[in-house]
């Protein structure tokens, strides 16, 4: 049996340069788009990731967003960080600032996950949903759990 640690070494050593900067720049592209108020222009370059179907957003899940950035709009951003793992679960995880400055120069912030998915060499960028597995969790996956399926793309 392939493990989950077998699946990350194969997927992570197959990834090269142009892979991350592939992944960087379509999430930089979605960011600037959040901050310049443009969440339509955003949301057309998501997807989401469902029983390991990667899948436009559905109507539900665009309006969440719509509702979620009107409430804490991006002013700023920065890429916290990004880690491969296998072809579809990876963290591009970025600090957004959905306020000014308070008076003790605080500045309300959050985080917020991509989960960039790799199929037949194409990146889609899925937004990280808060049931699917993160390096950021407290409680990883173990090493010798069986290794994920194949993902797959709704035409």
């Amino acid at each position: 049996m392939k493990t989950y640690a077998d699946a990350e070494k194969e997927f992570v050593e197959s990834l090269t340069r142009t892979d991350s900067i592939t992944v960087v720049e379509m999430s930089q592209r979605c960011m600037d788009s959040l901050k310049a108020r443009n969440v339509e222009a955003a949301l057309e370059m998501l997807y989401v990731m469902k029983g390991g179907v990667v899948m436009k957003l559905t109507g539900e899940d665009a309006e969440e967003l719509r509702r979620h950035f009107s409430t804490f709009p991006v002013m700023d951003y920065r890429l916290e960080h990004f880690t491969f793992s296998t072809q579809g679960c990876n963290d591009l995880k970025y600090k957004i600032e959905f306020a000014k400055k308070d008076i003790n120069g605080n500045v309300p912030a959050m985080a917020f996950m991509f989960n960039p998915v790799k199929i037949d060499g194409n990146w889609y960028l899925c937004i990280k949903g808060q049931n699917q597995f993160s390096k950021d969790m407290l409680h990883p996956r173990a090493v010798n759990s069986p290794a994920p399926g194949e993902v797959k793309l709704l035409r």
